[in-house]
């Protein structure tokens, strides 16, 4: 059966700097459509997966497993070059309503 890939046409070059792309988008030297729209690709390529070979130490790893996983039903094989997989948690909420969901 071999291994199948798919890859998406998408420039990367706004990638590849050793500015983290946050200070960029919030310096305004990217353009915030192009890098939206690739982080939405990306991560829908990698929920529909197999398997995953991340680093869970990154919130888009971790994002894209747990969509795998939502989508699938069952937690799929993976790898993680450095952290564990631990499940996200929802940001503690500044909420003084009791009725505020807290994390």
């Amino acid at each position: 059966q071999g291994v199948r890939y798919m890859t998406a046409p998408l420039n990367r070059d706004l990638f590849s700097n050793h500015m983290y792309i946050e200070h960029r988008l919030n310096l305004g030297v990217v353009d915030r459509k192009g890098v939206s729209d690739a982080t939405f690709i990306d991560l829908m390529l990698l929920r529909d997966c197999d398997a995953l070979v991340g680093t869970f130490g990154s919130h888009f790893s971790k994002v894209a497993y747990e969509l795998s996983v939502g989508l699938k039903g069952f937690f799929p094989p993976f790898v993680s070059l450095d952290d564990p997989w631990t499940p996200l948690r929802p940001i503690a909420s500044s909420c003084s309503d009791p009725q505020c969901v807290r994390g």
